[in-house]
């Protein structure tokens, strides 16, 4: 028999009745091994699985932004397309504030009136 065999549980039972036909005190054995292995393939399945998180979490903490090179010809295109963008979108918000603002206005003379 092998010890991988009553690891994995393929067929020990087999084994078991074999050993224990001549050692009766042989099932103290399989069990506490059974039990220390199962225990730590658990613990192994575990260690992947919070090691494959801790890399996807990890993924997610990098800035996009540390590593990039502002030299770069497309780097810089990217970065006066955002500006430019940012722009328009700071008119667009002075614009209707000044348009809110004229609104107000002119509610509160009416209402004087």
């Amino acid at each position: 028999f092998t010890l991988f065999q009553i690891m994995t549980m393929e067929d020990w039972a087999s084994v078991a009745r074999q050993v224990m036909a001549v050692y009766s005190w042989a099932w103290a054995v399989f069990l506490s091994y059974v039990m220390i292995t199962a225990f730590i393939v658990y613990n192994l399945v575990i260690a992947v699985v919070c090691d494959a998180v801790a890399d996807v979490e990890h993924e997610f903490d990098e800035d996009p932004l540390e590593n990039l090179d502002e030299n770069h010809p497309a780097n810089i295109r990217r970065i006066l397309k955002l500006k430019s963008r940012m722009d328009a979108m700071t008119k667009s918000q002075t614009e209707l504030l000044q348009t809110m603002h004229t609104a107000v206005r002119h509610l509160d003379m009416s209402s004087r009136r």
